[in-house]
């Protein structure tokens, strides 16, 4: 039992330290896998790029090339 409670106060803590923007990005007709799925390849983009010495592109960059765009919370 102690395990347990240990393991949920580290998952706690670490929810709480993760950064969430005051933004989400949308495309119409995308669903949220949709959304997220290409998040992963702007970022592994990014990795890719930055690990070969090229000049890689902002996140905002490469999703709005992939028609996406951002707008604040509760603004859509």
């Amino acid at each position: 039992m102690k395990h347990i409670l240990t393991l949920a106060l580290a998952c706690t803590l670490a929810a709480c330290a993760t950064e969430i923007p005051a933004y989400r990005w949308h495309r119409t007709g995308a669903s949220e896998a949709e959304v997220s799925r290409q998040i992963n390849i702007c970022k592994s983009q990014a990795q890719h790029d930055a690990k070969h010495g090229r000049e890689s592109k902002s996140l905002e960059q490469c999703m709005d090339e992939a028609g996406y765009y951002r707008y604040e919370h509760g603004n859509l």
